[in-house]
């Protein structure tokens, strides 16, 4: 689904009314997103970049750690589910029992046929308009990682 800006926007109550069906949505804009599930390399690339973070983050105690499907709750019609997102710890008064609100100080995106124009364009600029302190696009395709 896609809106336009004569149409009505979407809102993070219109969100929590998507079906679950093993895909990711996201608001941007007001505008529905929907992402198939990862393929194998993306979740095993996820998984390692969390697992460095995680232990990196428990032995210095600098913040949290969360992986997707988590909700960023950015605007009411900007909610994305960042691959791997970090909190520190000054700043965990932003986690609520069902999302976070605000931006994250790290987002991590990993890039797929599907996600790749998105995340490289879309969601860079809705991450810096918001404040998101650092920005990684994890490229699997380049076996690469652009900070």
């Amino acid at each position: 689904m896609t809106t336009s800006s004569s149409t009505i926007k979407l809102t993070y109550e219109d969100y929590l009314g998507f079906p679950d069906y093993g895909k990711r949505h996201e608001l941007i804009g007001g505008e529905h997103h929907v992402t198939p599930a990862p393929i194998t390399k993306h979740q095993r690339i996820a998984s390692n970049l969390q697992g460095y973070i995680f232990q990196h983050s428990q032995h210095t105690k600098q913040g949290r750690i969360f992986s997707a499907p988590t909700d960023v709750v950015l605007t009411d019609t900007d909610v994305v589910q960042p691959d791997i997102l970090f909190i520190r710890s000054e700043r965990l008064s932003i986690i609520t029992r069902q999302n976070i609100q605000g931006a994250p100080d790290l987002v991590i995106e990993i890039l797929s046929e599907t996600t790749r124009q998105r995340n490289e364009r879309l969601k860079r600029t809705l991450y810096e308009q918001h404040g998101v302190n650092e920005y990684w696009i994890a490229d699997p395709e380049l076996d690469s990682i652009k900070i």
